[in-house]
């Protein structure tokens, strides 16, 4: 976790319910403006994205690539998911997803959890909606009363997010006293 809070050098491939939660928290910006390079796999940019947030990203001119599995390491992790039962619990968005991010060592970004688990077992990093929050706090594009907006909106019926109450509530308790941030961030 220490990497994705200070490392000034991290680029992520998101997929849409990261892209939603972002969107539904009216805070795109920080979602592009704390990776140096993001990246919305084509089949999840096509297939998933909502219109409007197409719409805003192209109004904004955020940076962002839209990317395809391009390497022979990519196909390999993609055959891995989809020929591994362990992985069947994936949809098609994330497997790419997940490609994508090992071919390029770059983190995968989403809240599924079979997302993770795969990620965890083929060493491709990741992060969630909350660990992007924690970079943008650290990184100093978020202040702590605007973090914990956004933590409330997560577990409210304004958003779609499906994170628990419990789980942000510890996240509010970690955030403001890991080592890390208050190295950071003191």
């Amino acid at each position: 976790m220490t990497e994705l809070y200070t490392s000034n050098d991290l680029d992520a491939v998101v997929d849409n319910n990261i892209l939603m939660d972002f969107y539904e928290l009216g805070r795109l910006e920080l979602l592009f403006g704390c990776f140096n390079i993001l990246i919305i796999p084509r089949m999840i940019y096509t297939e998933e994205m909502l219109n409007e947030i197409k719409t805003i990203l192209e109004k904004e001119d955020y940076d962002y690539e839209i990317c395809d599995i391009r390497t022979d390491s990519g196909l390999k992790i993609y055959q891995t998911l989809t020929s591994d039962q362990t992985y069947k619990g994936l949809s098609h968005y994330d497997r790419i997803a997940i490609a994508i991010a090992g071919e390029n060592l770059y983190y995968c970004s989403s809240n599924d959890l079979p997302v993770r688990k795969a990620c965890e077992a083929l060493n491709v990093k990741y992060t969630g909606t909350l660990g992007i929050l924690g970079r943008c706090y650290v990184q100093g594009l978020l202040k702590f009363a605007d973090l914990d907006t956004c933590l409330d909106m997560l577990c409210s019926d304004e958003t779609s997010c499906y994170i628990s109450e419990t789980l942000i509530d510890k996240f509010k308790e970690d955030i403001k006293t890991h080592d890390v941030i208050k190295e950071v961030n003191p």
